[in-house]
């Protein structure tokens, strides 16, 4: 993700440029990873099928404040919300729903967060990376997880041996997303299409819950 907003600065003029000429347009969300992966060859096992990211996506639609698709083989509905949270807390720069999805503990050490003077500079800064390409004024609508897979972060790892040195880690992701946005002159518009690469993150549960590290 550090990777996503360096870049985002890099490429922020020409961006801007090229929203205010794109119309975007409704697209089908059926064509997600679901339909990247075929069917399977129609005879596969379906244990093998499982393993495929894509095979069983679901979506979440309540209590979540943007609409989520993913795989439940992979994810869990817990983690969607935790996906669905997080970047309703980056579109509106909302610092206490960014805290919430974050391991207290370790938040303030992150880098990135102690380079940008403080949780609320942070994700205010995130929000404006977006808007690089978004524009100013989007608003996310859906969210599209497209591939999720066990892989750790060793920064993240570091901060956690020295913060919370007891803290037990069951499980650790990296997954994949693209978020599709609305602004004023258009909607539905895929943030992977504008930008031309999706967004990584990582999930962690931590003593058996699940925390956004970003």
């Amino acid at each position: 993700m550090k990777k996503f907003f360096r870049r985002a600065a890099v490429l922020a003029a020409a961006a801007v440029m090229s929203v205010s000429v794109c119309s975007c347009g409704k697209d089908d969300h059926s064509h997600s990873h679901a339909q990247m992966v075929g069917d399977g060859g129609g005879n596969a096992d379906k244990d093998e099928l499982s393993k495929i990211y894509g095979v069983n996506m679901t979506k979440l639609k309540k209590d979540v404040p943007i609409e989520i698709e993913y795989d439940r083989n992979f994810l869990s509905e817990d983690e969607g919300r935790l996906l669905s949270n997080y970047l309703s807390a980056v579109c509106n720069a909302d610092a206490e729903l960014y805290k919430s999805v974050s391991y207290e503990p370790a938040v303030n050490d992150i880098v990135a967060v102690k380079e940008s003077g403080g949780i609320d500079a942070y994700i205010k800064g995130l929000h404006e990376s977006i808007g690089h390409y978004a524009g100013k004024e989007y608003d996310f609508s859906f969210i599209v997880i497209t591939d999720s897979k066990e892989e750790d972060s060793p920064h993240f790892d570091a901060i956690l041996k020295d913060t919370a040195p007891d803290a037990v880690i069951t499980s650790k992701k990296l997954v994949t997303v693209d978020a599709y946005y609305d602004t004023p002159e258009a909607k539905e518009c895929s943030l992977y299409s504008k930008m031309g690469d999706y967004i990584y993150f990582y999930v962690y549960t931590i003593d058996g819950k699940p925390y956004m590290y970003g």
